[in-house]
């Protein structure tokens, strides 16, 4: 690409509204995507590196 073409491009400039973006995730949703929340996200990651260092610990101790 060069400075010609790059002039060429046009803009637009977006508004994003609180009202937008509730239309977005239910169209979203309507699709069959799931939106998790951050704190749903990192309680996931959390349990489940909880799971996988229990049963590292199994794996390496046993079960005496």
């Amino acid at each position: 690409m060069n400075d010609k073409e790059i002039e060429k491009i046009q803009t637009v400039n977006v508004s994003v509204t609180p009202e937008s973006v509730d239309l977005h995730v239910q169209i979203m949703r309507e699709n069959g995507y799931n939106i998790m929340k951050t704190y749903s996200l990192y309680s996931r990651y959390f349990v489940i590196f909880l799971l996988g260092m229990y049963i590292m610990g199994i794996v390496l101790y046993g079960t005496n």
